[in-house]
């Protein structure tokens, strides 16, 4: 039978249950010289895991990662392979929520678009864009047949109606606080 686990969305090797003991003098040998193996290949992958700049001791669920640096084509420690395997680690300790250009949702329900075509009015209650240019939208505004209420950036007192399918809205970041009862 074997044994596995999941690990941050990774599946780690199975790993086959230790054979007992056997008392044939033979088996001995065998077994002291795997475990003098297993003990060097775990060696080589604290030394791997301390160069990528991870503890394993505080993030146990990371040792799969310098396995497979030590499994890569050309293995750690190649420099190529150093340099994907190190950024891989960061991003794993501290992943990066908050990216430039990212938009922040307001508080009053507006959000950042951009317009990818233009848009001439054809109605007073519609609003003319331009390609390129940066809106506010309506995350409040239910309105049906593919029409959001958007107003110009930088532009207060002008509002109106704009297709939705002319809009890419700005990548949103929503933080909300979290209490761990332990």
């Amino acid at each position: 039978t074997t044994v596995s686990a999941f690990y941050r969305g990774r599946q780690a090797r199975c790993l086959p249950r230790p054979k007992p003991l056997s008392h044939a003098s033979s088996d001995m040998a065998g077994s002291s010289e795997d475990v003098r193996q297993r003990q060097r290949q775990r060696a080589i992958e604290r030394r791997c895991a301390v160069a990528l700049g991870l503890d394993l001791k505080s993030h146990r669920d990371l040792a799969w990662l310098p396995q497979l640096a030590l499994q890569a084509r050309p293995p750690w420690p190649d420099g190529a392979a150093d340099g994907r395997f190190r950024a891989l680690a960061a991003a794993a300790l501290e992943p990066a929520w908050h990216l430039d250009g990212t938009g922040r949702l307001m508080g009053n329900g507006w959000y950042r678009a951009t317009v990818i075509a233009p848009f001439d009015a054809q109605d007073p209650r519609e609003l003319s864009v331009a390609a390129d240019e940066r809106i506010y939208v309506s995350a409040n505004d239910l309105s049906s047949g593919g029409w959001c209420t958007a107003a110009p950036v930088g532009e207060s007192g002008s509002r109106g109606l704009v297709p939705r399918a002319y809009l890419v809205p700005d990548d949103v970041i929503v933080t909300a606080p979290v209490a761990w009862q332990g």
